[in-house]
């Protein structure tokens, strides 16, 4: 973390020393018993230092977080919050921050719930200060925190300093006794209280009966003393200046100017008021921004001289002043050098930029009221700091900008237009996309745009009327503009190639094309690894790789995967976030051949690697493929926790696609453990969102998943008609590993219907297509029907020899996963008996041999045969005993 950030997450060291104030710490101490401390009081009366001498006093670690404006924007302002507790738990909030680095979280709920879950297992208490919080004005920062203060863990205490009461629900903590205040009239200073300040530790030597007159005239206000103290060094007589000194807030303000400002010399006081400007500084920025090449000696004298400057680290580098007196040093500052406030911005804005903190420097530049340099310094910077997912910060700057006066202004609408897709407002984008176009046309038609400069934006514009298209479910138009802008992007601009052909394999992905999709990434990884887009090039290569599997191209897929990391490692990049990605798809792939330990293995590493590093689409399918390892091992509670966990995160980020994905990931969840009920309310949200979408993702996890229920629910010729259709469209796409799975269900429904001879092709044919890759998962999730077709199918001469290891691992597989503790419970029979199997197996329990049960039918005994080989591979048995102990577990008559 950079030393400015890190000034922010420092308990102030104040130069004037502390006065102990016990009574108020009794109030301090009680608030460890609470949710909240609140210490409200207008600027002066000694917040922040009561409770930086409070925690020195009591000597316990504690978080603190000094706000400022810019904290306004809710990733900045949770980013911060963590690196604060990381200051003390280094642990803590990892996955938080993955959470807040995805720009298009909508909530910060999901924030909050990582939070408390972290601080939840801390062994010890754990204090969090927030100084300043007057300064927050954005509603879902607010609405974040009164969320942790509601589900807020025992062992979390927060201390809030703030000059005005914050928009929480102070009411209901007041009532529900979690609530301890602080209020102004409890931070003025008593009589003792002030004879410490200007005796002990300001060394005036004064009359008890000059304290408490000092006392009244400023009336208990700590600031006033502390002013009064000041004045009164050098004075001839105590008795006539404290005679004199009395007044109101407002008159010891006025007297701070004229008696101690005033006073100091030009040089001291010229140095104060310049430096106003800056909320924190050191002697290089100081420097820059007065050109005075001894502003670390005025430093060090000003702290001497006890004006009011608080220390921010303990290496005394780093310091600001307090805040009641930095607002009159800058009124005085508006009052007698108006025509300097501009410039001094712009060079504390050029300090901050060399230095490496945009942030800074465009929020100075746009206080500069120079809009040209603050226009392009925002255009500048805004790129980065959107791929830190800190929108609204963006979006902030944009605003600050003057209106749109001028029709030819390009960049600010279309950096807007970047802004709402990345934090997936989709909706919003179109005005100003309209905007971006016709100040296009316009540059277009004067002439004012080069070759390369008019195919760059061109190729933009495109871009984002296919993000428009793809919104509405126009997946066919979302294509077109996607194809425009990878026709129209210079080739000499190699980092926007990926980002194009990234874009365009989305695009062909939503349409169903996969075939395209593949091409696209495939396009696009060599040119973002040129030109060192490392995003560019591993989302690339994530993308490939899904699409293959899909594409039942496992093999590939691996050799794809495994070639990339082994390139990242070599050129040094096998941790950066990104390449996360790359072993979150091995992890996918292993489990696709149900090696379930290696699939863990690659997951572990992958999500440790993209942390902080985002949380898209990547991270959420490794969420989904920890929770069904969970289920594969038969813990099931375990996977419906990260489920329950991931639906917070996804119901933030309010999209209709990442909702549908979730509920389909949950039906599969639900099938596997029998709740039939459960897995048809997830796919009736799934189905509202193919309605919504169109996307063709979501439609192959209904292609498979309602015929799945319906098997389950015993509707096996409706399954088969739906199956039907669902085998064609995969066939069309080439979508080979979703066909393995729906050829398998085909033949259980087959099957289930009387009809094994014809579930042997469809079975034979998805042997054929998973062999070559070792698929197997895929047939464990058709379920437990599916085990004695795979025995018969082994055990047929005709099967091809090749293909025996192949069946000898999924019937493995079908074991350890259809065990008899894991078979379904009475009337949850996945593959029902047909009535003349009931009527059979009714016999068999009435004691009736096989050719007793032949007569009684009227039928041959190799009839009788075949049906009892049903029977016993539908209940998972191989004997007459089994058959009967697991017909009367399952309530059959």
């Amino acid at each position: 973390m950079d030393q400015l950030l890190t000034t922010k997450l420092n308990i102030p060291q104040l130069t004037v020393a502390l006065v102990p104030r016990p009574r108020l710490y009794e109030r301090l101490y009680e608030g460890l018993t609470r949710k909240l401390t609140l210490v409200s009081a207008p600027a002066g009366f000694g917040k922040s230092t009561l409770v930086t001498s409070w925690l020195s006093e009591s000597d316990q670690p504690a978080a603190w977080f000094s706000l400022d404006q810019g904290d306004n924007d809710p990733a900045r302002f949770w980013t911060y919050l963590i690196a604060a507790i990381q200051t003390i738990h280094q642990e803590m909030g990892v996955e938080a921050r993955q959470i807040i680095n995805a720009p298009q979280l909508r909530s910060t709920e999901p924030v909050t719930i990582s939070l408390i879950n972290d601080i939840s297992q801390l062994a010890n208490d754990l204090i969090v200060v927030l100084d300043d919080y007057h300064v927050i004005e954005e509603g879902q920062i607010h609405a974040g925190l009164s969320y942790l203060l509601e589900h807020q863990p025992q062992n979390l205490h927060i201390v809030l300093i703030t000059r005005a009461d914050p928009s929480l629900s102070l009411a209901r903590l007041r009532a529900h006794s979690q609530l301890v205040e602080i209020r102004a009239e409890d931070l003025q200073f008593s009589t003792e209280e002030a004879a410490t300040l200007l005796n002990e530790k300001m060394g005036l030597n004064l009359k008890p009966e000059h304290i408490e007159a000092l006392n009244t005239h400023t009336e208990n206000w700590v600031v006033g003393l502390q002013l009064a103290a000041l004045s009164l060094k050098g004075q001839p007589s105590y008795d006539t200046f404290i005679e004199e000194f009395t007044g109101g807030h407002q008159f010891i303000l006025d007297y701070l100017i004229e008696e101690v400002i005033v006073t100091l010399p030009d040089a001291q006081r010229g140095f104060l008021l310049r430096t106003s400007i800056l909320e924190r500084f050191c002697g290089k920025l100081c420097r820059a921004v007065t050109d005075d090449p001894s502003s670390q000696q005025m430093l060090d004298e000003i702290r001497k001289s006890n004006l009011f400057l608080i220390s921010l680290d303990t290496d005394g580098r780093w310091f600001r002043y307090h805040n009641l007196f930095a607002e009159v040093l800058y009124a005085l500052l508006e009052r007698d050098h108006p025509d300097e406030i501009g410039a001094l911005h712009l060079k504390a804005a050029s300090w901050f930029e060399s230095e490496g903190h945009p942030a800074e420097a465009v929020d100075h530049a746009l206080r500069s009221g120079d809009m040209v340099k603050a226009r392009e310094m925002v255009l500048k910077h805004c790129p980065p700091i959107l791929l830190k997912g800190e929108v609204a910060t963006v979006l902030r700057w944009l605003d600050a900008l003057p209106g749109n006066t001028n029709e030819s202004d390009l960049d600010v609408p279309l950096i807007r237009c970047w802004a709402l897709f990345i934090s997936k407002q989709i909706s919003a984008i179109k005005p100003h996309l309209e905007q971006a176009n016709n100040a296009y046309e316009q540059l277009v038609g004067e002439g004012a745009l080069s070759g390369t400069q008019q195919d760059l934006v061109a190729a933009q514009l495109a871009m984002m009327r296919s993000v428009l298209a793809r919104d509405r479910g126009d997946h066919t138009m979302s294509v077109s503009h996607a194809e425009e802008a990878v026709r129209l992007v210079p080739s000499e601009i190699l980092g926007t190639i990926g980002t194009q052909w990234n874009m365009l394999a989305a695009a062909r992905g939503g349409a169903g094309d996969f075939d395209g999709a593949i091409e696209a990434y495939g396009r696009g990884i060599a040119p973002s690894h040129t030109e060192g887009n490392l995003i560019g090039a591993y989302g690339c290569t994530y993308g490939q790789t899904m699409y293959m599997l899909v594409q039942g191209r496992l093999n590939e897929a691996e050799g794809l995967c495994r070639s990339a990391i082994d390139l990242a490692v070599s050129e040094g990049h096998g941790d950066f976030p990104a390449a996360g990605w790359l072993y979150i798809a091995m992890a996918r792939i292993e489990f696709e051949r149900n090696h379930l330990d290696k699939a863990e293995g690659y997951l572990n590493t992958g999500l440790r690697i993209t942390r902080p590093g985002g949380f898209g689409e990547a991270e959420l399918s490794g969420r989904y493929l920890r929770a069904h390892l969970a289920a594969a091992r038969g813990d099931l509670a375990a996977s419906a926790d990260i489920f329950q966990d991931t639906e917070q995160i996804v119901i933030a980020m309010d999209d209709h696609f990442l909702t549908g994905e979730l509920n389909r990931e949950w039906a599969m969840l639900y099938l596997k453990a029998g709740n039939l009920a459960a897995a048809r309310e997830k796919l009736h949200i799934l189905e509202e969102k193919i309605v919504a979408t169109q996307h063709a993702h979501l439609l192959l996890g209904q292609r498979w998943l309602f015929p799945r229920l319906m098997c389950a629910e015993g509707r096996y010729e409706e399954a088969l008609t739906v199956l039907d259709e669902s085998i064609r469209r995969s066939r069309d796409t080439n979508s080979n590993g979703d066909l393995i799975r729906l050829l398998a269900l085909q033949a259980v429904a087959r099957n289930a219907l009387g009809d094994r001879i014809a579930a042997r092709p469809a079975l034979q044919e998805a042997l054929a297509l998973g062999a070559p890759g070792g698929y197997i998962s895929r047939w464990l999730d058709v379920g437990p029907g599916l085990e004695p077709l795979l025995r018969d199918l082994r055990d047929d001469s005709d099967t091809l020899q090749t293909h025996q290891p192949y069946l000898d691992s999924l019937l493995d597989a079908c074991r350890a996963a259809f065990g008899e503790s894991t078979r379904p419970q009475p009337g949850e029979l996945i593959d029902p008996l047909t009535p003349r199997e009931l009527e059979v197996m009714r016999l068999i329990c009435e004691g009736y041999s096989n050719s007793e049960i032949a007569s009684e039918l009227v039928v041959t005994i190799n009839t009788i045969k075949k049906h009892t080989s049903n029977i016993y591979s539908k209940l998972g048995v191989r004997s007459r005993t089994r058959a009967i102990a697991r017909a009367q577990q399952l309530n059959l008559f």
